[in-house]
């Protein structure tokens, strides 16, 4: 039987599925989770997340994260013969995906890294100060606090919809996560422009001393020292 190996500019990655529909506790205990039927967004449906098979720059093992859409027919190898019966059983599919797709990645017990033209962020809230008590902060829109890349540890100002949010099942605990991906330098290739557009200095002081809060929304968006702590 003879090995495929990924083609340029695209990752080959065994997909399971039924990954999403599973959520384990912190006691062990794994239930499944049916989320096709509570929600029309697809972010929060649809597989996210793949094995590496073959890669350019990623390791054979490795986990990626990938846009929602991307488990398609057109992306699918059939009949290749690289997959167990219990694998195709248990849903597990081959898909070749664009790297452009592709957004982060990491080992099984190594922590997120983005792909190639993408960085990770937060949002940026102020937080509510008046007398009314239980007012949630208010998000600054077209803002994102920078987590890794050239603009690590700044706030920056953005395009229109730069924060997409991937939603996935974290493989070390089983359990939901999220993180905001962005492209600082768009992609000249898909003809993307730069999503950020300025460095905001006020802003990055703000939440430096606490004053502006950083999350992935307004339930718990936190100062930048408690999440530090985390």
């Amino acid at each position: 039987m003879s090995t495929l190996t990924h083609v340029e500019n695209r990752l080959l990655l065994k997909v399971w599925l039924e990954e999403k529909n599973f959520h384990t506790f912190s006691n062990g205990v794994t239930i499944r989770h049916e989320r096709q039927f509570d929600s029309f967004e697809r972010r929060h449906t649809e597989p996210v997340q793949g094995t590496v098979v073959s890669a350019e720059r990623i390791p054979e093992g490795a986990i990626v994260l990938f846009h929602h859409n991307s488990v398609h027919g057109v992306n699918e190898l059939f009949n290749t013969g690289q997959l167990s019966g219990e694998e195709i059983a248990s849903q597990i599919k081959l898909y070749s995906i664009p790297e452009s797709e592709c957004f982060a990645w990491k080992e099984p017990n190594g922590s997120w890294k983005p792909m190639r033209g993408f960085d990770f962020a937060l949002r940026i809230f102020k937080p509510y100060t008046g007398i009314i008590e239980g007012v949630k902060p208010t998000k600054i829109k077209n803002t994102l606090w920078m987590q890794t890349g050239d603009f690590i540890n700044m706030a920056v100002r953005t395009v229109i919809a730069a924060d997409y949010t991937v939603i996935f099942r974290e493989p070390t605990t089983g359990q939901e996560s999220s993180l905001i991906r962005c492209r600082p330098y768009g992609d000249e290739k898909e003809k993307r422009e730069e999503e950020v557009i300025a460095i905001d200095h006020k802003m990055t002081e703000q939440v430096l001393s606490g004053e502006l809060l950083i999350g992935l929304s307004e339930d718990d968006c936190k100062p930048l020292k408690e999440l530090a702590c985390q």
